[in-house]
């Protein structure tokens, strides 16, 4: 029983009440300092670490889980953490990657970064043609597929270490910061959501999740687009809806006069036009501009001859809400009767997609 209480009482003294980090700082001197921040992304520091013989402790009570983080005041080095109940290792280190454990949450926040950390050199890889003096829209665009796959890859690998910790603080925080990511699969995040535990589906970050996902159901390939209403350059308030019902392929292009990669791919939209008016091709523009006299130059200069439409709100515009847009260009393909064909298309992509349509 003596040997019994001896070893409950170890254990209790590993298996602190709050959180615990016990810290490596590689590269440091002595006396040198750490900003501790509780909570990632405060604009002041919760405290000043001092690092002593290479080694640093932080200890906090635990009323929420955060993800917290060291950092390096020159900002030379640092690490996130979960600020989860537990004794928590870490290595903050000024010539590699930092290193996280001892805590469930903790432990597969280090298997996400290392896998993020291994398809660094593939994205560095692929992008290398795109820092040449020179290189065609066709080769961005070809890179960028090939990017686009290699980030899938790794976010679905990403989302499966969330899926094994998403009773933990780890599958929480993945989830919630992918869910406006385009490349995530709609029902996995639901089926996702949906195997959380209760306290974490009642949180009002949560709710809103499930609400924009049911939007971007909406907007999924094969239902009708939500209609919308907007004014004209002359002031006119057009139904999107009654615009696409004119053509047989419509493209609603989202843009704006001070959007530069909007400016570069007009050449393409223009001749994309001219080429198929004739064959059944409707544009509608929908400007996120804010200056009215900016968004007529533009289509005066770039001889956009097709409808515009925009409220001038810029991306506080309902419609950029709707559509959840959150870069411009931005393309969504529909047929006469406003049916989702295809979303995101630009330049040799797009047009090759209009003319197998116009067939």
């Amino acid at each position: 029983m003596g040997l019994c209480a001896m070893a409950l009482a170890v254990v209790a003294c590993q298996q602190p009440e709050g959180y615990r980090v016990k810290g490596v700082a590689e590269g440091f001197k002595e006396g040198d300092t750490l900003f501790f921040f509780k909570v990632m992304g405060d604009d002041k520091p919760t405290d000043t670490i001092v690092v002593r013989d290479g080694k640093f402790v932080i200890e906090g009570s635990v009323d929420s889980v955060t993800l917290a983080s060291v950092v390096a005041p020159d900002g030379s080095a640092g690490a996130l953490f979960f600020t989860e109940k537990g004794n928590i290792d870490i290595t903050v280190s000024r010539n590699s990657m930092p290193k996280v454990g001892g805590t469930k949450a903790n432990d597969a926040w280090q298997k996400v970064n290392e896998l993020q950390a291994s398809f660094s050199a593939k994205f560095d890889s692929l992008t290398a043609p795109l820092y040449l003096e020179e290189y065609s829209s066709e080769m961005e665009e070809k890179v960028m597929a090939q990017y686009q796959a290699v980030e899938q890859e790794m976010l679905s690998k990403i989302i499966d270490i969330a899926e094994d910790n998403i009773d933990n603080p780890l599958g929480y925080f993945v989830v919630t910061s992918m869910a406006g990511s385009k490349e995530l699969n709609i029902e996995r995040m639901k089926a996702l959501i949906g195997k959380m535990p209760a306290e974490y589906q009642q949180r009002q970050e949560v709710t809103d999740i499930l609400k924009q996902l049911a939007g971007a159901e909406a907007l999924l390939n094969g239902n009708v687009m939500p209609d919308f209403t907007l004014p004209t350059p002359t002031g006119q308030e057009l139904s999107a809806l009654a615009e696409v019902a004119k053509n047989k392929v419509t493209v609603i292009d989202f843009w704006a006069s001070w959007c530069k990669p909007c400016c570069d791919e007009m050449p393409n939209m223009v001749s994309l036009y001219e080429q198929f008016k004739d064959k059944g091709l409707g544009i509608i523009g929908v400007s996120l501009d804010t200056d009215k006299e900016a968004w007529l130059k533009g289509i005066n200069d770039m001889n956009m001859k097709w409808t515009q439409m925009g409220d001038m709100k810029g991306w506080k515009s309902s419609v950029a809400e709707l559509y959840q847009v959150d870069a411009i260009p931005y393309m969504v393909v529909v047929d006469q009767q406003g049916t989702i064909l295809k979303k995101g298309l630009r330049g040799e992509s797009l047009a090759m997609f209009i003319e197998e349509k116009l067939q």
